[in-house]
């Protein structure tokens, strides 16, 4: 025991430094966490061409494809996803149109004639329905060709299937820009 004593009474500014330098290290790590949970981020939607429920229409009113993207704009999936939206958009140079459901009112003869428009048939993880029985899940991919809703999907895609869909539809034509 007197060894184990003396030990530490040699050492004890030692032990003082690394008792120091960990609480310092814990301090640091705690509000850097706190940091990024707390910071409220939102969708940057500049690239995007904005509709709103009451002008949506003219996207089913045109035979030509269109890539339509419905989500919310704190939606963090839906910002995860935008980076490879963006990225292919101008790659392959499509627009995206982009429906915010923050601004609308589900309740609405526009929303519910809209979301008629959506009847898909569609598998989400094992539930099945039409797409528009699960709006609300974000972000939503919708293909618009001949007037109607030609394909949908709910969640990130890759950029891999991303630029294939929108081949295959013909909202892009693998034409690689820049």
């Amino acid at each position: 025991m007197n060894k184990v004593l003396t030990h530490l009474k040699n050492n004890f500014v030692i032990y003082l430094v690394l008792i120091a330098c960990l609480i310092v290290a814990l301090i640091a790590f705690f509000f850097t966490s706190k940091k990024e949970q707390t910071v409220t981020d939102k969708l940057d939607s500049s690239m995007y061409t904005p509709v709103d429920i009451a002008g949506i229409d003219f996207l089913f009113s045109d035979p030509e494809p269109k890539l339509l993207l419905i989500s919310s704009d704190s939606c963090t999936a839906t910002m995860e996803y935008s980076k490879t939206l963006n990225y292919e958009m101008l790659r392959y140079d499509y627009k995206v149109y982009y429906l915010n459901l923050d601004n609308i009112d589900m309740e609405s003869e526009e929303y519910k004639n809209f979301i008629k428009k959506l009847d898909l048939d569609y598998d989400q993880k094992g539930e099945k329905g039409k797409f528009y029985e699960f709006m609300g899940l974000t972000p939503m991919t919708v293909i618009i060709k001949n007037k109607k809703m030609v394909y949908g999907y709910i969640g990130k895609m890759s950029g891999n299937s991303l630029s294939a869909i929108t081949e295959r539809y013909g909202v892009s034509h693998g034409v690689v820009h820049g």
